[in-house]
């Protein structure tokens, strides 16, 4: 682009064309076409390629449509199924002018909601949960655990229960001991 606007700013100095593309080590005919286009406004080159359409046309292009209808129905496919798919109804061109379109046209990934947001000691998670043990020849016998932790603690409490049966055949808990355990 820079070259472009060299030329025409040689052009208006008043040097011939000639001199002008062995200055610039450009062909005479590039600077009768330059000479011919309008002024240069901007030397961002990959944007002025886009606005002219400067370029050879990307096979994948026809099948923008095709790619937003599959990524509308099923935002998490793999690019390779994409590609065939694409290939089954008519796409004949290679694979990575399609994964460009791909990687252009696939919707964003949502950033799931954290659970906890809390200063240290203002949330605390409460669990219980019981773990049969047998001994050799011995009946099974269940216990209970019912384990604490504040968040971001580095300490649990753990209060374990031994089952017993009432009269009535319901199961009741007893409270037998309590154990405090460091996590590291």
């Amino acid at each position: 682009m820079l070259k472009r606007h060299a030329i025409k700013v040689l052009r208006e100095a008043g040097l011939a064309q000639t001199d002008v593309a062995k200055r610039l080590s450009v062909s005479e005919r590039s600077v009768r076409m330059i000479e011919a286009e309008p002024a240069v406004d901007t030397i961002d080159d990959a944007a002025e390629r886009r606005r002219r359409r400067i370029g050879r046309p990307s096979k994948a292009e026809p099948f923008r449509s095709f790619v937003s209808e599959v990524f509308a129905k099923e935002p998490e496919l793999l690019s390779l199924e994409v590609l065939r798919r694409a290939r089954l109804v008519g796409y004949a061109g290679g694979k990575s002018a399609l994964y460009a379109l791909i990687a252009s046209l696939r919707p964003e990934p949502v950033q799931p909601i954290v659970r906890f947001e809390g200063l240290p000691g203002e949330f605390s998670q409460h669990d219980f949960g019981e773990v049969g043990t047998r001994a050799q020849r011995a009946a099974r016998s269940p216990s209970c655990s019912a384990p604490r932790a504040i968040s971001d603690s580095i300490r649990t409490f753990t209060r374990s229960f031994s089952t017993a049966s009432s009269s009535s055949g319901r199961r009741r808990a007893r409270p037998n001991a309590l154990a405090q355990a460091t996590l590291r």
